[in-house]
């Protein structure tokens, strides 16, 4: 039985409807349609025809697959969830870190996730003002009961 492109798209991409974004199964990271051509040349060495057979391919389901092909569709029409969600499968689970601070105009939990320490850390510093007591050195006596604890929490991530 011959593989069909569309079998092919299929055995490379799931579709998110909730999201209308792609899934690389094979990366575990979503992929723009705008890049997708690319992504197929570099990540999965296929010929530069086959990417365009799989680009109008995806083309034709576009009415029942209905995507954001682009980084400005992501700003316009990404809804990203304000409050924890079910996993989602195609999408890889990470550690990561939730702010533990309050939302300074609404005083509501702040929620933001990062995977990476420093991030988050950052994101205190610069959203919320805070500074870190430690310093560069080890804590002071006085500063123990400043500090904040990330708390680890499971996330995942749309794009790497």
């Amino acid at each position: 039985m011959e593989c069909t492109h569309r079998d092919l798209l299929d055995s490379l991409l799931d579709y998110l409807p909730a999201y209308r974004l792609l899934v690389c199964r094979l990366h575990g990271a979503c992929v723009l349609t705008s890049h997708l051509q690319s992504h197929l040349r570099k990540q999965h060495s296929l010929s530069s025809t086959a990417c365009r057979a799989l680009w109008e391919e995806l083309q034709a389901q576009s009415e029942t697959r209905p995507l954001l092909g682009t980084d400005r569709d992501l700003r316009t029409y990404l809804q990203l969830p304000t409050t924890p969600i079910s996993r989602i499968p195609q999408l890889p689970l990470w550690t990561g870190f939730l702010c533990p601070m309050q939302d300074r105009q609404t005083g509501l939990p702040c929620r933001r996730i990062y995977r990476c320490l420093k991030n988050i850390q950052a994101h205190c510093r610069n959203e919320h003002g805070w500074k870190n007591p430690q310093g560069q050195s080890q804590p002071r006596k006085s500063a123990a009961s400043q500090i904040v604890h990330f708390v680890k929490v499971s996330c995942q991530m749309f794009f790497a």
